[in-house]
């Protein structure tokens, strides 16, 4: 019921679809998922009219195999779906602005 999701950066609307599906059924409690900070695209949209997302304040660099450095392209942000929204405000306002639609 737990869920912990990045996407393809790329490509993240199927996995978008098919968590909110899953989040509206009942199937899953509680997810955090880590997206590129697009505000542009239709699945950033339809996710920040729902949910509380932390838009953070530095870029995450990732790791590769090769051990090389690999800086992100452009900044990141978490969306929290699940009933403990306080909590998410609590954990995640440490890393930037957590920001939720007021109407």
């Amino acid at each position: 019921g737990r869920v912990w999701l990045n996407p393809p950066y790329s490509a993240p609307d199927d996995f978008i679809t098919k968590l909110q599906s899953e989040y509206s059924r009942g199937n899953v409690h509680a997810a955090l998922v880590l997206l590129n900070n697009a505000t542009e695209t239709k699945w950033f949209q339809l996710l920040l009219g729902r949910f509380p997302v932390c838009f953070l304040n530095r870029r995450l660099a990732f790791w590769r195999h090769d051990h090389a450095d690999v800086g992100a392209r452009q900044g990141q942000a978490v969306f929290y779906l699940g009933p403990d929204q306080a909590e998410f405000e609590r954990v995640f306002g440490q890393y930037g602005v957590v920001v939720q639609r007021v109407s």
